[in-house]
């Protein structure tokens, strides 16, 4: 039985055009139009960097990272995501959930860190990809750490929670991760 597997969800043309025109992101653009069009390139290209590889096709996303030298602005708009959630989204959480129409905006907000972790995470799979981050590596590696350590301290925390029902500790995790 034969089973269906769609070439690509992008064009090669298309996957230049979005990475030629990542840029850096600052906490001001969190959350604007420049913003959302943005984290769309990134999921479109994350599915397909995670398609070409699974289906052992040409990883065009991969090299196009690597050529238009778009790694060192993923980790920073990774860094950037990061410090909006810990020092801006706590003072804001409470207007985005007011004034957004729907619960998503706030959704992919907090999301966009996730997309990026998981694009590097096949782009890294390459040795040249980690090449190209050049400098920046360190603080992907001090990221990395951080995370690990919310990781490591969650769980003792949620040791320590057995009474608790599951939806308690639902919202636990949710805290925390937000704390970070």
């Amino acid at each position: 039985e034969k089973q269906l597997v769609p070439q690509s969800t992008l064009s090669h043309f298309e996957a230049e055009n979005f990475i030629g025109r990542l840029q850096d992101l600052s906490l001001e653009d969190v959350g604007s139009q420049s913003w959302f069009r943005q984290n769309e390139w990134l999921i479109k290209l994350n599915l397909q960097a995670h398609h070409s590889a699974a289906c052992m096709q040409d990883e065009f996303v991969v090299e196009l990272f690597v050529t238009l030298d778009k790694v060192p602005t993923l980790i920073q708009n990774l860094l950037a995501i990061e410090v909006w959630k810990e020092k801006v989204f706590p003072k804001v959480k409470s207007d985005v959930l007011r004034e957004s129409k729907s619960t998503s905006q706030c959704y992919f907000l907090l999301y966009y860190e996730n997309v990026i972790c998981n694009l590097m995470e096949t782009l890294f799979y390459h040795e040249h990809t980690i090449e190209a981050a050049g400098d920046l590596l360190l603080d992907l590696v001090d990221y990395c750490s951080r995370k690990i350590n919310l990781l490591i301290t969650s769980a003792s925390d949620l040791s320590e929670e057995k009474d608790r029902t599951p939806e308690e500790l639902f919202n636990m995790i949710d805290e925390l991760m937000l704390e970070d």
